[in-house]
C-alpha cells in the first residue's frame, strides 16, 4: 500500500492502520498526511491547514502545495491522539462543512465525535432552525425549495480558460447569470435561474453537449466540426474569429496543400486535417502523416517535427514569429452557442438565446434622438431609417418632431455629421448596455 501511495503521490493520504505513526514514516510522496482515526481531511481543511492546492497526478513526488511553507519544506502530516483535547476542532469542522455544504466533509468529522459532542451539535442545529422559523412568515416546509439542490438545472458549458473564457463572461453577465464560482470548482450553480454553469476545456464541450451530459455552452465551431457529433447550433456569437489554416514555412509559400500530401502534418485538429488531406492523398496514391499534439503547434516545423502544421490563426503574430505562413484555410470559425437537440430544457435555451441576442444588438447599434422640422422628416429618415423604424413624436413646438432611432454604432459620426447638415437640432448619441429585439 505504501508503494502504491508513493507512486501516486495523492494530494491527501489518510493513514487508518493499527501502527499509523510507523507506517507514515515509510511514505515519502505526498501533499498532507494525516494520521491515524482521529486526523481526518477534514480536520486539516478546517484547523491545522496542510498545503490544499497541490495538483494531483503525482506532483508530490518534487513540490508541496503553494503557501507559506512552499520553501520551507515538502510535506506537511498532522495526528490527533487527544480525541477530547481535539473536541472543539471537531465541532467547528463539522458545522463549517454543514454550512458550505459539504457532506462528506461532515460526516467525516462526525464520525469522530463522541455522543456527547453528538446530542450538542444536534441541538445547536435545532436551536439554529428554531430561531430561523421564529423569524420568518410560517411557510409549509415542503413548499420551501432547496437552494443546494440542482439536479433540476440546465447545465451551460463554458470554455474555462483562455482569451474565448474571458469573452465568454461577457455574455454571460450581460445575459444577468447570478453566480458565484468557489475557488478551484469548475461548477457554480446560478442563484436567478435554475441554470448551472460548467466550466470545461474548449474542446469538449461540443461533444459533452452532444452526447447528453450538457444541455448547451459556448465553444467554437471549428471545436465542433472536430468533435464532428451532433448539436444544434443556436446563435453564432461573433467572438473568437479567426481561421484553421494549413502553416508552412515561409519560403515555401507559394505551395498549396497538394504539394504537402504526403508529408509530416503536426495538429491538434487531427479529424480536420484529416478530412483536408484525404482527397488529396487519394488522388496522389499517398498517405499523409498526421501528428495529434497539443500546445505551442507552430513550434513543430521548426523543431524539424513536421513539414507543416495545421492551427488555428488569428492576427498570424505567432505564425510569423515561427516563420510560418498560410497556404490555405481549412474554414473560418468563430465561437457559437450550440445545444443538444434532445435538452428537457429547451425553454431556457431559447430565454439565453435571446438575451445574448440582444447583447449582441446592444453592440451593433447605438440610440441615436434628434430634433427635426415636420417638413425634413423624410430626407432624415432616409439618413436614419433604424433597424426597423425610427419612433417619431411631435414636440410642443409646433411643425417640429423628435425622432428616437437605432443606428450601427460604427456609422455614427458619419450620420450625426448628415443630420446636422440637412437642420436637425439637439443630436444625441447613447450607447446601449442590453436590449430585445
Amino acid at each position: 500500500a505504501v508503494e502504491i501511495s508513493d507512486r501516486l503521490a495523492p494530494e491527501h493520504l489518510e493513514v487508518h492502520t493499527r501502527n499509523a505513526k510507523e507506517v507514515s514514516d515509510r511514505c515519502q510522496h505526498y501533499g498532507g498526511l494525516f494520521i491515524g482515526h482521529g486526523a481526518a481531511e477534514v480536520l486539516g481543511d478546517y484547523g491545522a491547514g496542510p498545503n490544499h492546492t497541490l495538483p494531483t497526478g503525482g506532483t508530490a513526488r518534487s513540490c508541496g502545495g503553494l503557501s507559506v511553507f512552499t520553501f520551507l519544506r515538502i510535506r506537511t502530516w498532522l495526528q490527533l491522539t487527544n480525541h477530547k483535547t481535539a473536541a472543539g476542532l471537531v465541532r467547528d469542522a463539522h458545522m463549517l462543512a454543514k454550512i458550505e455544504g459539504l457532506e462528506g466533509h461532515a460526516v467525516a468529522a462526525a464520525r469522530r465525535l463522541d455522543e456527547e459532542d453528538a446530542q450538542m451539535i444536534a441541538k445547536t442545529v435545532e436551536s439554529a432552525e428554531a430561531a430561523l422559523v421564529a423569524h420568518s412568515v410560517p411557510v409549509p416546509k415542503q413548499a420551501l425549495p432547496d437552494p443546494t439542490d440542482t439536479s433540476s438545472h440546465m447545465l451551460l458549458a463554458l470554455p474555462k480558460k483562455g482569451r474565448l473564457a474571458e469573452m465568454c463572461l461577457k455574455f454571460v453577465e450581460a445575459a444577468g447569470l447570478q453566480y458565484h464560482r468557489r475557488d478551484r470548482l469548475d461548477v457554480a450553480p446560478c442563484t436567478n435561474l435554475p441554470i448551472t454553469l460548467v466550466f470545461l476545456p474548449a474542446k469538449d464541450i461540443a461533444s459533452f453537449i452532444s452526447m447528453g451530459n450538457v444541455d448547451a455552452g459556448i465553444t467554437g465551431q471549428d471545436m465542433v466540426a472536430e468533435a464532428n457529433c451532433t448539436v444544434n447550433t443556436e446563435l453564432e456569437l461573433g467572438i473568437g474569429k479567426c481561421a484553421l489554416s494549413l502553416q508552412v514555412p515561409e519560403v515555401q509559400g507559394s505551395l498549396t496543400g497538394a504539394d504537402f500530401a504526403g508529408k509530416r502534418i503536426a495538429t491538434s485538429f487531427p479529424n480536420l486535417t484529416r478530412k483536408f488531406f484525404e482527397p488529396l492523398d487519394k488522388l496522389q496514391g499517398v498517405t499523409t502523416k498526421i501528428t495529434d499534439i497539443s500546445g505551442s503547434v507552430e513550434a513543430a516545423v521548426g523543431l524539424g517535427l513536421a513539414d507543416a502544421v495545421v492551427d488555428l490563426v488569428e492576427t498570424g503574430t505567432t505564425m510569423k514569429a515561427a516563420g510560418l505562413c498560410v497556404a490555405e484555410n481549412l474554414m473560418k470559425t468563430q465561437a457559437v452557442l450550440i445545444s443538444n437537440p434532445h435538452t428537457l430544457h429547451a425553454d431556457l435555451v431559447c430565454k439565453i438565446r435571446q438575451r445574448f441576442e440582444g447583447y449582441l444588438t446592444s453592440k451593433k447599434f447605438s440610440l441615436m434622438q434628434y430634433n427635426v422640422p415636420r417638413t425634413l422628416l423624410p430626407e432624415a429618415v432616409l439618413i436614419t431609417p433604424g433597424k426597423r423604424s425610427p419612433t417619431v413624436q411631435q414636440l410642443d413646438e409646433e411643425d417640429w418632431v423628435a425622432v428616437s432611432v437605432m443606428v450601427e454604432t460604427k456609422q455614427t459620426a458619419e450620420v450625426m455629421d448628415q443630420l446636422k447638415e440637412l437642420g436637425a437640432t439637439d443630436i444625441l448619441l447613447m450607447s446601449l448596455s442590453n436590449c430585445r429585439s
